[in-house]
């Protein structure tokens, strides 16, 4: 007997978003638009609300708790869930490959209707996908974010004081890149460090590291408090002593 073969009708973007329904908005991993590798976000997820860190102590001699604010945020969870179709039938367990592949390697995520701020992946969750037809599909992505959103403009190098010096946002962990040799003066809205830089030093007061262009260790070059190098919300007074160069990478930030 003679095996029936099945054919499928090749989809146009515009037919996809006629069965899909059109999207209001796009979901952007690592730069790059879902939507246009075929994975159309249902809806806008909700926002969860920051959750601070908050330190409890019971008092047995005492009404109720005591709590300090540490000041930290926990990370928090967001999920979304993304509707994708092939064009044939034998290649819809491949789309579900390519969605997972994506989230192995996803760093960041921006929507586009926000696209002035990116968040920060710290894991990724591909969920079951479920095959709602012959040609589509649905799953749902579960992404663990840092508590921050990033502004777009302060994620690069900056060298000019006057574009990194005043800061809007909240208090931001930039990252200080100097460039000479001999024992240079940092100083920080009144607070000074000294910093051997060997042709190149990083000053990264998130990770309280230093180090050089190949990421090798020079914590001992340096007697920074990385939590006095902060930037504040306003005006911040930056400098480096000498014939020193100062670039700063601001990762300017909002809860």
């Amino acid at each position: 007997m003679a095996r029936t073969k099945w054919l499928f009708p090749k989809l146009t973007q515009t037919d996809w978003r006629k069965e899909a329904g059109e999207v209001n908005y796009d979901v952007i991993i690592n730069n790059r638009s879902m939507s246009d590798r075929g994975f159309l976000a249902v809806q806008r997820p909700a926002e969860p609300s920051p959750e601070k860190k908050i330190v409890s102590n019971e008092v047995l001699s005492r009404d109720g708790a005591f709590y300090r604010d540490t000041g930290f945020y926990k990370d928090y969870e967001q999920e979304i869930e993304f509707n994708f179709m092939v064009p044939q039938q034998s290649e819809w367990a491949a789309k579900v490959r390519e969605l997972r592949r994506i989230f192995e390697t996803a760093k960041t995520l921006m929507f586009s209707d926000d696209q002035q701020f990116v968040r920060r992946i710290k894991l990724a969750v591909v969920g079951d996908c479920a095959r709602l037809g012959n040609l589509i599909g649905k799953a749902t992505v579960k992404l663990t974010l840092d508590p921050y959103h990033y502004f777009v403009p302060g994620q690069r190098w900056i060298k000019q004081p006057e574009l990194y010096r005043y800061n809007e946002h909240d208090k931001s962990r930039p990252i200080y890149r100097i460039i000479g040799n001999g024992e240079a003066t940092l100083t920080v809205n009144g607070y000074s460090c000294t910093v051997i830089v060997p042709g190149q030093i990083y000053l990264d007061t998130e990770r309280s590291v230093a180090h050089g262009p190949e990421s090798e260790n020079l914590n001992a070059n340096t007697n920074a408090d990385y939590e006095r190098l902060l930037l504040k919300h306003g005006d911040n007074q930056v400098s480096v002593s000498g014939d020193f160069t100062l670039w700063v990478y601001p990762n300017w930030r909002q809860i």
